[in-house]
């Protein structure tokens, strides 16, 4: 097994044809079907099948392919590595960051981590902590910074930078705004966020029951932070939201927290890796400047 091998039979996956690989990996198609053939008698197994319009995995297959994603995204890491302690000082860095953390702590930390690294590529994927387990394992991307719920991936490193608590959201001037308790707010609409069954959305389902209140009815699903604001500012709905995503210059103007006699969750928002792969120069750096402007954040939020 090389890691030519392993690299066209990704470029098969992906591409779902071997002339569709052959070309992506700039080589001829009967070259590329030799390696996939090698690479199945080396292995023993049947790794693709031959269909009318293409080719798909089978099960073998797909087993070999997250390993295959994970040891390409090595051997890449691993030449980056080399060259970053060499003093390239370029290339790519990729990141998951949830919503608070990019509110409360990007800006700041792209400001700076520019400075010293102008030639580095920063690519930041949005979503919850669901959505960047997978990338994570893969290696395709080098950390996450996100709220972390209590069950969660024991493979994972995680380290927690600071806390952000769950409040319920609404319009300045809605006929609720001067609600108290959970129990004035169930016949309102209600826009979920989060992943389904999980995340604030789930959290505020979750806190109506606990209480033995009835279970709010009128729900839309929605993450799209822009159409989401505007949902908000132009209805009467209702959002259990971070509070950090609030309190941010525009938002605080047109919308308001309720002041609930009832506590919320608070979340860790941690920073998320994998906990078996160090750090390269450059994505180190990265998470030193995270580190450093989330203690910044929450000393100065500590003491407001």
């Amino acid at each position: 097994m090389t890691l030519q091998q392993l690299r066209d039979f990704i470029s098969v996956a992906d591409m779902g044809s071997l002339r569709g690989a052959a070309r992506s990996r700039g080589v001829t198609a009967p070259a590329l079907a030799k390696n996939i053939r090698s690479l199945e008698e080396g292995l023993h197994v049947v790794l693709i099948e031959r269909r009318s319009r293409g080719v798909v995995l089978t099960e073998a297959g797909e087993a070999l392919l997250a390993h295959a994603r994970l040891i390409d995204s090595q051997a890449n890491k691993a030449a980056e590595d080399i060259a970053q302690r060499h003093g390239k000082l370029e290339g790519a860095l990729s990141m998951g960051v949830g919503p608070s953390a990019g509110v409360a702590l990007m800006p700041g930390v792209l400001k700076d981590f520019q400075r010293r690294y102008p030639a580095v590529n920063v690519n930041m994927f949005g979503g919850s902590y669901f959505d960047h387990i997978g990338p994570l394992h893969q290696g395709s991307l080098d950390m996450a910074i996100v709220a972390v719920p209590e069950e969660r991936e024991s493979t994972l490193d995680v380290e927690h930078l600071f806390y952000n608590d769950l409040v319920v959201v609404c319009r300045r001037g809605h006929p609720l705004g001067q609600a108290r308790s959970l129990a004035e707010l169930a016949g309102a609409v209600w826009v979920l966020t989060g992943p389904v069954g999980k995340g604030p959305g789930s959290a505020i389902l979750e806190a109506f029951r606990q209480r033995g209140l009835p279970r709010p009815t009128r729900l839309l699903q929605c993450d799209m932070t822009w159409t989401l604001n505007t949902l908000l500012v132009q209805s009467d709905m209702l959002c259990a939201l971070p509070r950090i995503m609030i309190e941010q210059p525009g938002s605080s103007d047109s919308l308001q927290a309720l002041r609930l006699v009832e506590p919320l969750p608070s979340y860790s928002i941690s920073l998320v890796r994998r906990s078996s792969t160090p750090l390269l120069p450059i994505a180190d750096h990265m998470a030193n400047l995270i580190r450093r402007h989330a203690h910044y954040f929450a000393t100065s939020t500590q003491g407001s």
